[in-house]
């Protein structure tokens, strides 16, 4: 969105969106990401605790761009 905000000359939204993107980055990154397995889980929502089951979707922060590089290398085990 900050790209597209940016193309059409409307800077005050691109930096709207930069911001909206460092916090969904910071979020995923801190609570979605096990340090013990080294990969991306789901969270229950009422208990908090991890849904420990590997799937494609463990691997969407690394398409989203959102995976801090510590975190992208973790993942190479899984390939």
């Amino acid at each position: 969105m900050s790209l597209i905000a940016e193309e059409i000359d409307k800077h005050g939204e691109a930096l709207y969106w930069d911001v909206v993107f460092e916090r969904i980055k910071t979020a995923v990154n801190e609570l979605l990401f096990d340090e013990d397995d080294k990969i991306y889980y789901d969270r229950a929502v009422v208990s908090g605790m991890f849904k420990k089951s590997k799937t494609a979707a463990s691997f969407l922060p690394l398409f989203a761009g959102v995976c801090e590089n510590r975190n992208a290398m973790a993942h190479q085990r899984y390939r």
